[in-house]
């Protein structure tokens, strides 16, 4: 009896202690479970949600872009090569080269 206390008393009271943190955590499992359970289906509709959204997202996509190519075009933007899907700035004139010659 030493190990849990001196008296029965003793030994009672932490018995009674011990089954009341067992209780807590047989809850708090159970709550976790029923969350768990609320979680699951709503992570399967974010993810079906998430894959509707990106397929939209190309169909979108793939007629914005010959709209966006002939906007940069107009700009004076060119494709970096005519495989690229990268685009460089036009080139400026050096600010020297803009002068007047006085």
């Amino acid at each position: 009896m030493n190990k849990y206390g001196d008296t029965v008393d003793i030994v009672m009271g932490y018995r009674d202690e011990i089954g009341a943190k067992i209780s807590d955590l047989e809850k708090q499992t159970d709550d976790l479970s029923s969350l768990q359970s609320k979680i699951n289906p709503l992570q399967a509709q974010v993810s079906d949600l998430g894959r509707k959204m990106s397929e939209k997202r190309k169909v979108v996509a793939k007629k914005l872009s010959p709209q966006i190519e002939k906007s940069l075009a107009e700009l004076g933007w060119r494709k970096r090569n005519s495989r690229s899907t990268s685009w460089r700035r036009p080139s400026r004139p050096h600010p020297a080269s803009t002068r007047s010659s006085s």
